[in-house]
């Protein structure tokens, strides 16, 4: 405890008083405290004494709460970082086996995405851990990011907020698992990453705007942790979802937005790339996009 009460501003002894005080504030101080003092801790004391303090924190709902939920979550990814791969895979299963069981939980939703950030391990070709990734993990993830909650009952103003609900839900879900995805070897990226993208990309199709635009957000947050190389890659995924209709329109937004958050250079856009964002571009203005536009369709 001596570390963990270093340099805090009250008496010996605070910070285990205040991790399980019940006042909020005072349980996101402790939290604070902890993530300034986990560097350098040695595993068992990570895993025997600080993962249990913070886990019941997850537990707790409301917005008074959310400062602490958001520190522990932090302190969470933090841990995970230096934990032996046997430990952490041990800690996301065990996420995952409650996630799948309540996947409506956004909480758990987050509290994976920060295991999930947590990942530092060196994936070789051929290792163990790419077979448990590529064979159980990922597919796993993938399997929550297409399963669907349980829906109301059947009214059209239920059904596009239920479709939110869902697409609230999944889309950390899909960020997690690019994340993921870019820690393997490109042979491995190259075949685990279409499913996810065609996820994202096919969600832009509804007509419901809050949808979209929920996907939209995911999808440029996606794009930057892929960075350049794989943008060609989401323009050419997005013509193939969107190709007809008002999904035209919906195309060149999306294409539109994806260019102003990812703040490329032109030397990152090849000349296949480039030629299909005019192509796009060029139909927003003069083409059959433009004319349902000023037909007002």
């Amino acid at each position: 405890s001596s570390g963990i009460n270093a340099e805090w501003p009250l008496r010996p002894g605070d910070f285990f008083e205040n991790i399980r005080h019940i006042q909020s504030h005072r349980r996101t101080r402790a939290v604070v405290r902890l993530r300034a003092c986990l560097e350098g801790l040695p595993t068992a004391v990570m895993w025997d004494y600080l993962l249990p303090l913070i886990q019941p924190i997850f537990a707790l709902y409301g917005n008074k709460h959310h400062n602490t939920v958001s520190e522990a979550l932090a302190a969470l990814t933090e841990m995970c970082t230096q934990l032996p791969w046997i430990k952490y895979h041990r800690l996301l299963q065990r996420y995952l086996k409650q996630l799948t069981e309540n996947v409506e939980d956004k909480t758990l939703v987050k509290v994976v995405g920060a295991v999930l950030g947590g990942f530092h391990e060196s994936v070789d070709p051929g290792s163990r851990i790419l077979r448990v990734l590529s064979s159980q993990i990922i597919p796993r993830l993938m399997g929550m990011l297409t399963k669907k909650t349980s829906a109301p009952e059947r009214s059209k103003k239920k059904s596009i907020a239920y479709e939110g609900d869902q697409v609230a839900i999944q889309a950390p879900i899909a960020i997690s698992i690019v994340k993921l995805i870019t820690q393997l070897p490109e042979e491995e990226k190259q075949s685990q990453l279409p499913p996810v993208l065609l996820r994202i990309c096919n969600t832009l199709r509804n007509r419901a705007m809050d949808v979209r635009n929920v996907s939209r957000q995911t999808l440029s947050v996606i794009a930057k942790d892929l960075g350049p190389l794989f943008f060609g890659y989401i323009v050419s995924e997005l013509r193939g979802a969107l190709g007809k209709g008002y999904q035209l329109h919906v195309l060149s937004y999306t294409v539109h937005h994806l260019l102003i958050n990812q703040e490329l250079q032109p030397a990152q856009i090849d000349n296949h790339t480039l030629a299909a964002i005019m192509e796009i571009c060029v139909d927003g203005l003069v083409g059959r996009t433009a004319a349902d536009r000023d037909r007002g369709h």
